[in-house]
């Protein structure tokens, strides 16, 4: 069938019914659309081909076909949307409360962060490379010791002067 006249011809009788029995199984208006839309795009494939003989009972097991998909389809993400919401919130009685930081604490967070960074700018060079071998490297002092070519006891004074320009900035 190529003509949209013809196509529309076939279809007129029973598309109404067949959007009714849509809305009654998914429970609205919009998905019901959605659904006959997709039916209808199927139906006119398979009347192309000229393999149907009854376009009406054709339309209607494709749309209850569709809309099982579609139902599977709403639980599964509904599911999801759930199991996600139960990982990424925390509770306070029966709501879920976003664990995320206020834009209060974020704007005071990178604040700290510029601090930190600032008061780093400020060691000497060996005592800033020590300080971010061992605290952001994660080395332990000997490992920082072994690949600054210094010893052990150098390396914890470097920490002390670093430690304590970083805790005055952070005040």
């Amino acid at each position: 069938m190529n003509d949209d006249s013809q196509f529309q011809a076939v279809v007129a009788p029973f598309q109404a019914l067949l959007r009714r029995f849509l809305i009654t199984r998914l429970g609205n208006e919009a998905d019901a659309d959605d659904v006959l839309q997709e039916t209808l795009l199927k139906l006119h494939g398979a009347l192309a081909t000229d393999t149907v003989e009854n376009p009406q009972a054709f339309a209607f097991t494709v749309a209850r076909n569709l809309s099982v998909d579609f139902i599977r389809r709403a639980s599964r993400a509904r599911t999801r949307d759930s199991a996600y919401g139960e990982t990424r919130t925390e509770r306070s009685g029966d709501d879920f409360v976003d664990p995320a930081p206020d834009a209060q604490a974020q704007v005071e967070g990178r604040e700290q962060v510029e601090r930190l960074l600032a008061a780093l700018d400020e060691l000497t060079p060996k005592v800033r490379q020590a300080f971010v071998l061992h605290k952001i490297d994660g080395l332990s002092y000997a490992e920082v010791a072994e690949k600054m070519g210094l010893s052990k006891s150098t390396v914890e004074k470097h920490m002390m002067k670093a430690l304590r320009g970083v805790a005055e900035v952070l005040k």
